[in-house]
């Protein structure tokens, strides 16, 4: 393996390597270029420690987006921080929220009747193999997508593809060029 400044920039044989290097024999080791933790509420403090356990990424499942932004750009100028993140905005929780700092209640009982997360909460959130939001025949798999904080069921979805492929069924459909009809 190459690393120069830090970086992995080869991996490669032995033989491959250019003379004159400096050779570590790590023949009883393992290299790792960082893991990913893909499940964190994240908070400052474990930053260091998430680097020092050869945690170069994390993956935050739910925390206050305004703070977790701010930590992502302080990380991103000052890797000794912390890992790198990606982020989402807070967790949707039980009404009332069991988490009220990291969490937010799902809706009240009227708004999830109507198909509606709590008033100027969005999200998007699709559970599938595949993209129907770019190819609508990926949908095969939906459970539901929630666009612009309204929940749509498999069967709401289906009735949507339908009606927009009679209206030109050479037109390939996205949940974009439905977005009229979602309103």
């Amino acid at each position: 393996m190459l690393i120069k400044e830090q970086v992995v920039e080869a991996a490669c044989a032995v033989s491959e390597l250019p003379p004159g290097i400096e050779r570590i024999d790590c023949s009883h080791s393992t290299i790792l270029p960082g893991l990913i933790d893909a499940h964190v509420h994240y908070s400052s403090p474990m930053g260091p420690a998430s680097i020092g356990a050869g945690v170069t990424t994390i993956r935050d499942v739910g925390n206050d987006l305004e703070w977790i932004l701010k930590e992502r750009a302080a990380h991103a100028e000052d890797v000794t921080l912390g890992p790198g993140i990606v982020c989402c905005d807070h967790l949707l929780d039980g009404s009332p929220a069991h988490w009220p700092r990291v969490g937010r209640p799902h809706a009240d009982e009227e708004s999830l009747r109507e198909g509606r997360i709590a008033p100027g909460f969005q999200a998007e959130l699709v559970a599938v193999e595949g993209d129907p939001l770019q190819r609508i025949q990926d949908i095969a798999n939906v459970q539901c997508v929630v666009r612009a904080g309204r929940v749509f069921r498999l069967q709401e979805l289906h009735k949507l593809a339908r009606s927009y492929h009679d209206t030109d069924p050479t037109d390939p459909v996205t949940m974009d060029s439905m977005a009229p009809q979602i309103t």
